[in-house]
């Protein structure tokens, strides 16, 4: 009989383009601008590696918050506690398309540093996609107990859902 191991991995794309065109009556004048992303991060602990990973769709009532604790509250699909050390990626999408269905983003009694900010707090509009990935060794530190809470607050007037991707690296 086998062991039974977990094997992680992911890869974290981003594409954007732009093209403007000025076009006059004899002449066209072009500008093309693109960022091109895209990053494999294999299983393990060190650069570009993560051992731990955490995704769900979440739905937040009315004026509710979650208080996603990253340091043993949450469990993955498979029925595992996930318990981050360092966290490596995080994605979050509004999935609501109604104007001022927006998600703020941060804050919290133990914050997670996700955008550096200890009181401030990113507002995330319908449709709208934040991600912040850092693949070296050092990632975002979660310490259990005082930096370890990303709060995701729906102020709105109606359900909000939202989709979340979290990679990194198990304590």
């Amino acid at each position: 009989f086998g062991r039974n191991e977990r094997y992680f991995s992911g890869v974290v794309a981003c594409i954007v383009r732009a093209i403007f065109k000025d076009v006059e009556d004899f002449s066209t004048t072009r500008e093309d601008n693109s960022l091109d992303f895209s990053r494999k991060l294999n299983h393990g602990g060190d650069v570009n590696q993560i051992n731990q990973q955490w995704s769900q769709a979440r739905t937040l009532a009315k004026n509710a918050a979650d208080n996603l604790d990253f340091s043993g509250s949450l469990t993955n699909k498979f029925g595992d506690t996930v318990s981050f050390g360092i966290i490596k990626v995080v994605a979050i999408h509004n999935t609501s398309t109604t104007v001022g269905d927006n998600l703020l983003i941060g804050g919290g009694a133990t914050t997670f540093l996700l955008l550096k900010q200890v009181t401030g707090r990113y507002e995330l509009g319908p449709n709208g996609l934040i991600l912040v990935m850092e693949p070296s060794l050092a990632g975002k530190t979660v310490t259990a107990g005082s930096a370890d809470i990303l709060r995701i607050e729906n102020q709105g007037t109606q359900s909000i859902q939202y989709e979340i991707v979290v990679m990194g690296v198990q304590s």
